[in-house]
């Protein structure tokens, strides 16, 4: 009779009443506990806490390989050396889609897209606003190889549109003097960096998307100035003296010093950037010639 009361030897398994009056009611560890002979709850604790954190060490270095650690190697020398950069992510179609809206792309313009990472909004310009061109700058070479392959499986020409390899801040020998259209999503820092770059190099009326992030602190829209609606040649004066008229005629008078600048028009929302709720703005500046 005493024989009954022994508990069971370690080597066998825990039974149903064995594990009856445990303070542990969740059945996988129940069952864990049947399966491990022997052990009592707190090792099993433990050992759940050592693979919660082995599998949470495991989740950051996955998210690391494909999304930070390509990105960092590609970026963070950029940042250590004072370049602009922008960050990896997907640009959302409605959000392409209103951006080129904003910019009113059409069949006439060159389209510039400054950080273009896998050439969404080239690709999107072409296929479904038909503008002349779209040129695509992006600093990362893996997207820039991938870019070029999208665009050869929608079956874009060279011709259309293509993806060059370099930093938005070298646009300048890249031909961004056509540009009748330049669009950046990146950094804030790069969106600023990047406006005084257009504005120095691009011409006249060249409208200048920016998606979720604004180049200037707080945009307000600002009128066009007499001056910049005013453009009519200087006339010519007829040179008068104390004795009166004598016929003569001054020589035209030197325009004033011509200063790039940009407008900005307006803004608008549109889907959000990084989340599947909420909104993000774009912003629409036009660059125009001002006179001191």
């Amino acid at each position: 009779m005493a024989t009954n009361s022994l508990p069971a030897p370690a080597n066998e398994p825990l039974t149903s009443n064995a594990t009856k009056n445990l303070p542990v009611k969740s059945p996988k560890i129940l069952s864990k506990l049947q399966e491990s002979p022997g052990k009592s709850p707190e090792p099993l604790r433990d050992s759940k806490e050592r693979d919660t954190k082995a599998l949470s060490k495991a989740a950051t270095r996955l998210q690391a390989l494909f999304r930070g650690r390509h990105a960092r190697k590609t970026h963070v020398p950029m940042v250590k050396s004072g370049k602009i950069w922008g960050p990896p992510v997907w640009m959302k179609p409605k959000a392409i889609h209103d951006m080129l809206t904003l910019a009113n792309a059409g069949p006439k313009d060159i389209l510039y897209d400054l950080g273009s990472g896998h050439g969404d909004i080239v690709i999107a310009s072409v296929k479904h606003f038909d503008v002349k061109q779209a040129i695509g700058i992006e600093v990362d070479l893996l997207r820039v190889k991938t870019a070029k392959r999208m665009l050869a499986h929608q079956g874009i020409s060279e011709n259309r549109a293509k993806i060059i390899h370099g930093g938005a801040m070298d646009a300048k020998k890249y031909g961004i003097s056509m540009a009748t259209i330049v669009t950046c999503f990146m950094s804030p820092d790069a969106h600023q960096r990047s406006l005084r770059m257009i504005t120095q190099n691009c011409r006249d009326d060249t409208r200048i998307v920016f998606y979720a992030f604004p180049p200037t602190p707080t945009p307000t829209p600002n009128p066009p100035s007499r001056a910049e609606k005013d453009q009519k040649s200087v006339k010519i004066t007829r040179n008068k003296t104390a004795s009166g008229d004598d016929g003569t005629q001054d020589a035209p008078r030197q325009p004033r010093e011509m200063q790039k600048g940009a407008r900005f028009v307006k803004s608008i929302s549109t889907v959000a950037h990084m989340t599947e709720k909420g909104e993000s703005l774009l912003y629409l500046y036009v660059v125009q010639c001002k006179k001191n």
